[in-house]
């Protein structure tokens, strides 16, 4: 079946308000009278690979999973619910993913796996009409107690700078994640209007 909605993928490191953003562009979209869709990565309830990266990533990983592990896992989830996000872009005129493709790559490269192996992992998964990478200072108030990545203020700092030269290696388009709220939407919007 021939896909109807325009998929749009925004990604960058936590705590950068991305969930806020997709949130306000699900409200503009539907202001137009167009229908939206968020979905946000990985799909923490999708079985059997979901609830296992919640407990690695944010209940002390209790399975001893390794960074390797962890990255398989994640594409593993991602390929599993490819039918549904197809269905869902059969459905929708616009599809919002937050951290689809590139995720798994930079934050695995942070924990020094190899580009090689991560990128290989996502070629064969459905490509986005547009990825948009939120960038600037995390918003600390938002960071979550125990979280693998959202602790470490070094290797985030290391994965946002891996995200900046993925943008430039992937054509991303980068937004400041430090402006006003209206203002990045608007930013997003721009973007996502003129592909």
């Amino acid at each position: 079946m021939p896909k109807q909605g325009k998929h749009i993928n925004i990604l960058g490191i936590n705590n950068l308000g991305k969930t806020t953003q997709v949130n306000r562009l699900k409200s503009l979209i539907e202001s137009q009278g167009k229908t939206c869709k968020i979905l946000k990565y990985p799909a923490y309830d999708l079985e059997p690979t979901g609830p296992r990266i919640t407990l690695a990533t944010k209940k002390g990983n209790p399975e001893g999973l390794t960074s390797e592990d962890l990255q398989v896992l994640n594409s593993q989830n991602k390929h599993d619910f490819e039918p549904i996000l197809i269905g869902h872009l059969q459905s929708y005129d616009f599809v919002i993913a937050e951290m689809y493709k590139g995720t798994s790559v930079a934050f695995g490269m942070g924990e020094g796996l190899s580009q090689d192996f991560l990128e290989s992992m996502e070629t064969d998964l459905y490509t986005e009409d547009v990825s948009i990478l939120l960038d600037g200072e995390r918003f600390m108030e938002a960071k979550e107690e125990g979280h693998r990545f959202e602790e470490d203020g070094e290797k985030m700092d290391r994965i946002r700078q891996i995200h900046l030269l993925l943008a430039q290696e992937r054509n991303w388009s980068v937004v400041n994640a430090n402006q006003p709220e209206e203002k990045v939407t608007e930013d997003i919007w721009a973007i996502i209007s003129a592909s």
